[in-house]
């Protein structure tokens, strides 16, 4: 009728069960030992194949960061995964200083050249320009910043050719010509011009333009002046010839005239006038 037909009780020794709670207390124990132990061992095998490295390596990058002297990463030799970051930390580094060394040595050049330099940004604006266009218009790079060219550099020629060589950049080829410009004091410079669109590896447009400018002012002098010296060379030839082929007959003159004095007596009508004849011949040969 739902109640319980019978209970069942058992009776156990309490000897049985404090062994048993005993056990299991002691089990714990051992299992939290042993997880323990593996915690720890975990623990120095991470900090001993990558905590050490990986501190070994963020100690390196920061003496580099401070010195810049590069020294060989401590692991290269390892073949594990520790030992293939510091492999590519090294050839990072060896690239990098190698770019460092070609932009120092272009910029030595474009510091120390004689040829003004002038980098334009795709907007037309200037963005750097070397020491020798500084020296040149008397201006500091500072102060050209953000501006145009043509705010800057003072041009004598036709404007239409300013936009010629504007569009002709534009669409990604190099103009080479001369210009006449002002300089800063005032004075007009004949100058060889080269205009160059610049472009990063694989892009279509350009990223900026490059400005080349040589003052060929004096060597355009020296060229007038040693084509002057030729044209006064020539006219010297000329005279000396002039001159050797005018002299061959007045000798025959002379020596005519001279024969012909001796002869004549000297009291003669006029022989005064025959010693003033001679005396001019004389003269102009």
């Amino acid at each position: 009728n739902g109640e319980p037909a019978f209970v069942l009780e058992t009776v156990m020794d309490r000897s049985i069960l404090a062994t048993a709670r005993e056990t299991s207390y002691q089990l714990s124990i051992v299992l939290l030992c042993f997880i323990a132990l593996v915690f720890f061992l975990l623990v120095a095998i991470i900090r001993f194949m990558a905590s050490k490295p990986l501190g070994q390596l963020a100690t390196h990058m920061a003496l580099l960061r401070e010195t810049g002297q590069f020294q060989p990463m401590p692991g290269v030799g390892s073949g594990d995964e520790i030992g293939t970051l510091a492999r590519s930390f090294n050839e990072l580094v060896i690239a990098r200083q190698k770019i460092e060394g070609e932009l120092r040595t272009l910029s030595t050049v474009a510091e120390h050249t004689d040829e003004s330099i002038v980098i334009i940004g795709v907007n037309g604006s200037i963005e750097w320009v070397n020491p020798a266009f500084e020296r040149s218009r008397q201006v500091s790079c500072e102060d050209l910043a953000g501006r145009r060219p043509d705010q800057v550099i003072k041009g004598r020629d036709d404007p239409a050719m300013y936009r010629d060589i504007w569009l002709m950049v534009q669409s990604g080829k190099t103009w080479r010509g001369r210009m006449r410009t002002e300089i800063g004091d005032g004075q007009v410079v004949t100058e060889d011009v080269v205009v160059s669109p610049v472009r990063e590896d694989g892009a279509k447009e350009p990223s900026a333009y490059v400005m080349l400018m040589h003052d060929v002012t004096g060597r355009i002098a020296m060229e007038s002046q040693l084509e002057q010296a030729h044209r006064l060379e020539a006219v010297g030839q000329l005279a000396s010839g002039v001159a050797h082929e005018i002299n061959n007959p007045l000798a025959g003159i002379r020596n005519a005239f001279a024969l012909f004095k001796r002869h004549l007596p000297k009291d003669v009508k006029h022989y005064d006038k025959l010693e003033l004849i001679d005396n001019e011949i004389e003269r102009i040969s």
